[in-house]
């Protein structure tokens, strides 16, 4: 409505909308028929479709795109003594109420998903990164890393490194990308893993997981539904990360090559979304230009 009034040209990126109910099927059919919309995954751009906007089209995410000074960004690895292939990075999101509403629940399952990494034997020589990807407040990974030490040992620390810095994203995702690979409750932190060709176990909170991960890359085997609150209060969760790990040891090859695949069809896809974004703009000029 307000894009309308003021006559402004709107192109959106990168997009999960909806699911609508009731009237606001008919209000989002009118506001977003304004503007053209890249949605970031198809399943989100079906849903549009059959809402009646005929402005929308096939997008991902941009985080498939290489990051600004990326290849300077491994620097960060000496930051931290960070040997490439060495590590194991666990991003414990600090969403808990995406997943439950008991705080001690989510608490003892990541406690227990990182003693699982610990004394898996496959991973004995391994260390543990704890990485804060969101700093936000409120609901900073940070808080969850600092809880999660509290519990541990003065032997068990000697495994973590944690990293609760202000980093960019960049180096983020160099911290990420030179790890074995990550489980994290984040999803940007899962495609950064999978843009430098590492496997990211991810625990879901949203449809968003399914479009981007679970369809658009084709990584359903890595994603796992973590919405469920009984499954936090159960222990089940913790027990569904072990499981995953183990399968991607397992098969960490075949996973590391559908993923080099897959992403790279991904990226470019998204850099043939810039150039169609590019095009619009200068369509929207012209049409202005006529006015």
């Amino acid at each position: 409505m307000f894009i309308e009034n003021i006559c402004l040209p709107t192109i959106m990126l990168g997009q999960t909308i909806g699911p609508f109910t009731s009237y606001r099927k008919l209000l989002a059919k009118f506001a977003l028929n304004k503007a053209i919309i890249y949605t970031r995954d198809d399943k989100c751009f079906e849903y549009l479709c059959k809402l009646g906007v005929k402005t929308a089209k096939r997008g991902r995410d941009l985080a498939f795109l290489e990051l600004p000074m990326q290849e300077k960004a491994n620097s960060i690895l000496n930051t931290y003594d960070l040997v490439p292939g060495t590590y194991v990075v666990m991003v414990p999101s600090g969403l808990v109420k995406c997943y439950t509403n008991r705080y001690e629940d989510y608490l003892n399952e990541q406690y227990r998903i990182l003693k699982s990494l610990m004394y898996n034997p496959r991973l004995k020589d391994k260390t543990i990164v704890l990485m804060a990807h969101v700093r936000a407040t409120g609901n900073a990974d940070k808080i969850i890393i600092e809880e999660l030490e509290r519990r541990l040992t003065s032997d068990e620390k000697s495994r973590i490194i944690s990293i609760k810095d202000d980093i960019l994203a960049s180096e983020a995702r160099a911290i990420l990308g030179n790890g074995i690979f990550t489980i994290t409750g984040r999803m940007h932190a899962a495609i950064s893993s999978f843009y430098m060709r590492k496997p990211a176990i991810s625990l879901s909170y949203s449809v968003k997981y399914e479009g981007v991960i679970a369809k658009g890359l084709d990584m359903r085997e890595l994603v796992i539904d973590a919405q469920d609150p009984k499954l936090w209060e159960n222990g089940i969760i913790s027990q569904l990360v072990t499981e995953k790990v183990e399968y991607v040891l397992d098969n960490y090859d075949e996973l590391v090559k559908k993923i080099d695949k897959n992403v790279a069809m991904t990226t470019h896809m998204v850099i043939q979304e810039l150039k169609n974004v590019v095009e619009d703009i200068n369509n929207m000029k012209k049409l202005r230009n006529k006015q």
